[in-house]
């Protein structure tokens, strides 16, 4: 749900989480935040989100910090909070189960850091996930708010009424989307510069788009952003064309980019979805 960020709103939050990513220190230097590095982490200490505890703050303080966030706002692609959330747990209480959220466990063991505090994760994660696993993700956070670089707006999201466990995990499908979110997020930034649509229904379409381009073995990142925005115009079957499964052929064939191959590839080529191309 979008949102308007106004005192009202933000002086409801009873939390924020900043990414020092994208958010230099003389930003949040009067906020005493917590970060949260797992153990094992440590020489990744300077990349590591902050939990910011906003309830201990003053009124006026935090009236300042608002102005503070919707005038960084009109400055950087990025927000100064990358999430905002209420919850009646204690500081403490939300550190330590953030905290739990920050590394994941995959079958086999690896340990994988889940970006979630990225709105432009969160996002996602709201339709990658079931209802338990959202409740788990978001645990004591009644609602959770995060800035859309895209469309410049604040969405709200409203944690699910179903039990939540202590740790959070994903199955091997899941996974495989997580670790195509960077792409799918590069891409939806293309499309939103050309004035095109980047909602959650295109997102679904091009992620698929990009986990059958991984399919067909184009592993290059704009091969893949290649063919996923193909197969969001042309549709699902897009790789059974004969001009593009050609092309498809060729790229693996002759060690070659799919870009490459796709030169020369006209829209009557793509017309075209039987016989030979």
């Amino acid at each position: 749900m979008i949102v308007e960020l106004d005192h009202r709103l933000f002086l409801a939050q009873d939390y924020a989480i900043i990414n020092p990513m994208q958010v230099g220190r003389e930003a949040y230097s009067d906020l005493s935040p917590l970060r949260l590095q797992p153990k094992g982490l440590e020489r990744h200490e300077h990349i590591l989100p902050l939990l910011v505890d906003l309830k201990s703050l003053e009124a006026a303080h935090r009236i300042e910090l608002l102005e503070r966030t919707l005038s960084w706002a009109q400055r950087h692609h990025m927000p100064l909070f990358s999430a905002l959330f209420s919850s009646e747990h204690t500081y403490a209480q939300v550190f330590s189960e953030l905290l739990r959220r920050t590394v994941l466990q995959r079958e086999g063991g690896q340990r994988v850091w889940l970006r979630y505090y990225d709105p432009r994760v969160f996002r996602h994660l709201q339709w990658l996930l079931d209802d338990e696993q959202l409740a788990t993700l978001m645990g004591s956070a009644q609602t959770w708010l995060g800035f859309d670089p895209l469309c410049r707006r604040w969405h709200q999201w409203t944690r699910p009424n179903a039990a939540k466990g202590l740790y959070l995990r994903l199955d091997s499908e899941q996974w495989q989307a997580v670790s195509h979110l960077e792409a799918l997020n590069r891409c939806l930034r293309d499309l939103a510069e050309m004035g095109q649509e980047s909602g959650d229904d295109i997102a679904k379409r091009v992620l698929e788009g990009l986990l059958v381009a991984r399919r067909q073995g184009l592993a290059h990142f704009s091969d893949a952003a290649l063919f996923a925005l193909q197969q969001l115009e042309y549709g699902p079957e897009f790789a059974l064309f004969p001009a593009v499964a050609l092309r498809l052929q060729r790229a693996r064939e002759q060690g070659i980019s799919y870009s490459s191959a796709c030169r020369g590839l006209s829209n009557d080529d793509l017309a075209c979805r039987s016989g030979v191309a």
